[in-house]
């Protein structure tokens, strides 16, 4: 099953939709080695890194999927990142 890619990472903790669609727009999302596009559906099975990190990795658990959301990701694991850093 694939869903629109800000809507996916939205659901996994990493921002709203319309913060990514920013992302998507400066180009900081890359998916399957390909710069992300609005519009652009994805499942668990495609890569996708954001400012050059796996999105998955940076938490622990190899990649983002739609059902580690019920796990809880936690949103303090990606404070880490550039992006959410002030």
């Amino acid at each position: 099953m694939s869903e629109r890619l800000q809507k996916f990472l939205a659901s996994a903790g990493l921002g709203s939709r319309r913060q990514i669609e920013d992302w998507i727009r400066q180009r900081r999302i890359v998916v399957n080695g390909q710069p992300a596009q609005l519009g652009l559906s994805v499942s668990n099975a495609d890569r996708i890194e954001i400012d050059g990190q796996d999105s998955g990795r940076a938490c622990g658990q190899g990649r983002i999927g739609r059902d580690d959301v019920v796990g809880g990701l936690g949103i303090g694991s990606w404070s880490h990142w550039p992006m959410h850093q002030q």
